[in-house]
């Protein structure tokens, strides 16, 4: 069997809002580079791509028109693990050697050039302890302070966290 698809397709014809009749169209589309389970495959590999990619797109069709919105998301674009064990919240291991600079940026650059101007949203979550999240949030924002050019100016890692 040749897998076409690895995610959820959902087809919602026949919507109405404010009098309005439209279908409507959900895709979520995981990636087959680097997928895995949660604590088993985190970060990002050198050729950029991130740990459970996932792109979402919600179609919106009517008579006359179709609009489209496509999200992405994936595991934090640096080189870091979170070994599986019993605890809750395993440790989190960020590679004190890795390039993440040069990673990082083909993962944003391959995300413009494919998608178009990018949003990033931090989701690690706020309730995590501070030294795990701080950990790999001070990563991420010290490669993004090289990445954008910002060093010598008067932005700290702090002031991203």
């Amino acid at each position: 069997m040749l897998p076409v698809l690895y995610g959820f397709i959902s087809c919602r014809p026949g919507q109405t809002c404010c009098g309005r009749a439209f279908d409507f169209f959900l895709v979520s589309r995981r990636s087959v580079h680097r997928a895995g389970t949660r604590f088993n495959r985190r970060g990002i590999d050198s050729l950029g791509k991130v740990a459970n990619f996932i792109e979402t797109e919600q179609i919106i069709a009517t008579r006359s028109a179709v609009t489209s919105l496509v999200q992405t998301r994936g595991s934090l674009p640096i080189f870091w693990s979170q070994p599986a064990d019993i605890r809750y919240m395993p440790a989190v291991i960020v590679s004190p050697y890795a390039d993440h600079a040069s990673a990082f940026r083909r993962h944003f650059t391959e995300q413009t050039r494919h998608y178009g101007p990018i949003q990033a949203v931090n989701l690690v979550r706020a309730r995590q302890t501070a030294c795990r999240k701080h950990a790999i949030v001070v990563v991420a924002a010290a490669v993004y302070i090289m990445i954008a050019g910002l060093i010598g100016k008067t932005h700290s890692v702090d002031d991203l966290c």
